[in-house]
């Protein structure tokens, strides 16, 4: 029997009588909308962004809808597309009109744009009670499994007759997930296996190389929230806690404003970004009161004194893989216990919030020496405390926070929306992070990585030109005090973007967009002394998309990069169709791409979010020369029982080799095949 039956066994016994559910229309039309959101706010991300929690929580709410006749700001700012005065109008329509029975109604609500109320619409209901829940039966389940692999051999996993490969497990990704639900009462189990990790033998007998599980208990008659085992926190900005995904700088500029949604069950597979123990939240009137415990173990960088009997580590990893020997020593070599507490208060369009928590690790945290790191956390413990603060007017909003480390060190964030017209919306932030400000849960607005070393201004706008055109911009300028990996010296740079949106009906949307960043960047050239230059980045993008029918839909795009250093240059180019058919006779969905590209370096490298598997993501790089397609089937093969495959292959025109390292493939293509099963019970 195969080591992974065991949990299909196990949880056989809770459901003996339930029955396959049926498919709902919002879950079949929820793919190409999910690629299109998720395209619309990625595109400052990379291929190693993390889009899974964003995908799942769009799934979450496409099966729980927001029952707007019944929701708040707080509830309805978990569309994070919307914008501030979208949600105000909306709220303010409801609010005098009365309920609403269906999402064209909202087409009266001042400034809601066209595009808007179509991404809305697979995540909202208009009944007093959702039809998730369905009459006769108590819970509601899932089971899902995935695997992928590369198809060409590579280079981790050729042995070696002395020593074996250096990859300690197959080639395999596996991926297991499990969620039971009923109105009040959630709790899931995820388990994963990235490609190369042991599975089931040495050194990781365990089976799978990662586990996450959590119970949620929601509605007590003291507390509203409750939590044990995997979450996430949310709370203001993001400058003095925020775990999880959070949304960036985006040409849409849906993500400069953030949301804090406080405690959330954690349903991801990515290995760092979570909370482990026990999260509560209990509502008085107008206070909510968050508190946390958490103790997890974080993979490190290890580095052993003279007689090896203890060690040190000089940075946190957060990939999470565990494939080599030498992967696998460094993981779980740090625990962190996590304590902390949120209060806030929301009266008459006021916001207080106030978060204070500390964090201690059982091995000292010492960053190697190198002068990019002098101002880096070193030490065993640290502690956060901040307050956050926002104001709702009539005609505009502002917001801020401030967070200070054990340290006395300081970071801030203001901002402001300003609603000038009624179709003239204009958004600033300002940012200052000391370069001494150390805190590894914030994820607030900025240029780099981390929320340290940098004061920044970015001034935005969205203009609702006509009824079917929309133009949104920023523009954001920004600098550093100190050096940093890729600057040899204090650096500054400046970043602007311009997209007009075209959306004449549901059934065709179109936007062409500019984005220009200028940056300094050690300069390539090679001399005895490094020198910090300016390069400047410019992206061309014009993007289509038409349903031709219900069944038929079609997806173009071109897109152009330019890569500008002193006395050097390169471009990259881009252009793919998509298509995508729903058969209407059979539960049977095609969607496939095909593009090709040519860029003269990585330097001028683009990217594409591509289709993929539920729960699962795609955005790979384009560069060097060649083409790339993939094809993914989606069918179901009996009511509630679904099933997904995927290929995609890309070639390149003249490279010996592709990828590199141990993912090393000998050749000039690389392969990928994906399998994905999902029972709804």
């Amino acid at each position: 029997m195969k080591p992974y039956a065991g949990f299909l066994i196990i949880l056989i016994p809770l459901f003996p009588s339930t029955i396959f559910c049926q498919e709902t229309p919002l879950e079949k039309n929820i793919d190409p909308l999910l690629e299109e959101i998720v395209e619309n706010h990625s595109d400052n991300y990379d291929e190693n962004t993390d889009f899974s929690e964003l995908s799942n929580e769009l799934y979450y709410l496409s099966q729980h809808p927001i029952n707007l006749n019944n929701t708040n700001k707080q509830g309805l700012s978990r569309l994070f597309f919307l914008s501030e005065r979208e949600i105000n109008n909306i709220l303010r329509y409801v609010d005098y009109y009365g309920p609403v029975q269906t999402i064209y109604e909202l087409q009266g609500a001042e400034n809601v744009s066209k595009q808007s109320l179509r991404w809305m619409e697979a995540f909202v209901t208009f009944e007093k009670k959702e039809e998730s829940q369905a009459a006769g039966r108590w819970f509601n389940h899932e089971i899902l499994y995935r695997t992928d692999r590369k198809l060409e051999q590579q280079k981790g996993y050729i042995s070696d007759s002395s020593e074996g490969a250096e990859y300690l497990g197959d080639p395999y990704r596996q991926y297991f997930r499990y969620n039971v639900e009923t109105q009040n009462i959630s709790a899931g189990l995820t388990a994963d296996k990235d490609a190369g990790e042991s599975f089931f033998s040495a050194p990781n007998n365990k089976g799978f190389d990662f586990y996450s599980g959590h119970l949620k208990i929601e509605n007590m008659k003291f507390v509203s929230r409750a939590i044990v085992g995997d979450y996430k926190l949310q709370f203001g900005q993001g400058l003095n806690l925020w775990s999880g995904f959070s949304m960036g700088k985006s040409p849409t500029l849906s993500g400069i404003k953030k949301y804090g949604y406080g405690l959330k069950a954690y349903r991801s597979s990515n290995e760092a970004t979570y909370m482990r123990g026990i999260g509560i939240t209990t509502n008085w009137n107008n206070l909510t009161l968050t508190t946390f415990y958490s103790r997890k173990k974080w993979d490190g960088n290890r580095v052993f004194n003279t007689d090896s009997t203890e060690y040190w580590v000089t940075s946190l990893k957060e990939a999470g893989y565990h494939r080599t020997d030498s992967e696998w020593k460094d993981r779980n070599s740090v625990t962190e216990q996590l304590t902390g507490f949120n209060l806030s208060l929301d009266k008459d369009r006021w916001h207080v919030g106030l978060t204070g928590w500390h964090s201690g690790y059982d091995h000292p945290i010492k960053p190697q020496e190198r002068l990019y790191n002098y101002f880096r956390f070193s030490g065993r413990e640290n502690l956060i405390g901040g307050l956050d603060v926002s104001k709702v007017f009539d005609k505009g909003q502002f917001y801020s926070e401030w967070s200070m480390d054990k340290e006395g060190d300081m970071a801030m964030l203001a901002g402001a929306n300003f609603f000038l017209d009624s179709r003239l919306t204009l958004k600033t932030v300002y940012r200052n992070y000391s370069k001494y400000y150390n805190n590894f849960y914030s994820n607030a607005l900025a240029e780099g990585s981390r929320t340290n070393d940098e004061e920044g201004f970015l001034l935005g706008a969205v203009f609702l030109m006509f009824d079917d055109f929309s133009l949104k911009g920023y523009a954001d300028f920004f600098k550093s005090r100190w050096i940093g990996f890729r600057t040899s010296s204090p650096s500054k740079g400046q970043e602007y973007s311009l997209q007009l949106n075209y959306n004449p009906s549901r059934n065709f949307q179109g936007y062409l967009r500019l984005q220009q960043e200028t940056k300094d960047y050690n300069s390539p050239a090679e001399t005895q002394v490094q020198r910090t230059i300016p390069r400047k980045r410019t992206k061309l993008r014009a993007h289509f998309s038409q349903e031709v029918s219900e069944a038929f839909t079609l997806k173009n795009r071109i897109e152009k990069s330019i890569i500008d250093y002193p006395g050097e240059k390169s471009e990259g180019f881009l252009i793919y169709q998509d298509v995508r058919y729903a058969f209407q006779k059979a539960p049977l969905t095609l969607t496939g791409r095909f593009a090709m590209f040519d860029t003269d370096d990585y330097a001028s490298r683009l990217y594409a979010y591509e289709n993929d598997v539920l729960y699962s993501f795609s955005f790979p790089a384009y560069y060097d020369k060649g083409r790339r397609f993939y094809l993914l089937v989606k069918y179901e093969i009996i009511s509630g029982f679904t099933a997904w495959v995927r290929f995609s292959r890309t070639k390149y025109n003249h490279r010996q080799t592709v990828l590199s390292g141990y993912n090393e493939i000998e050749g000039n293509a690389v392969s990928e095949v994906k399998l994905q099963l999902r029972m709804k019970l």
